[in-house]
């Protein structure tokens, strides 16, 4: 689900993160000069290091949450 939101949600944030530096007159505006720029793809540039850093935190949740299940003495997930 995480990594469906992160998907999803990041257009929005670069759209967000062009006009807050001043690309474009309005969040429109912001959006017309990347797709103009750089094409659709241009929404998702970047997504790949946002997708290691949340699958990153995802992966250490869970090792964490599996060590925290065994030194309660319950069986660790899958087991």
């Amino acid at each position: 689900a995480a990594v469906l939101a992160c998907l999803l949600s990041h257009p929005g944030d670069m759209v967000l993160t062009e006009y807050y530096k001043g690309g474009g007159s309005s969040v429109i505006g912001s959006l017309q000069r990347i797709v103009g720029d750089k094409g659709l793809g241009g929404l998702f540039l970047g997504v790949k290091a946002r997708l290691l850093h949340v699958i990153g935190i995802l992966w250490v949740q869970l090792v964490i949450y599996d060590s925290m299940k065994q030194l309660l003495g319950l069986p660790a997930t899958g087991h």
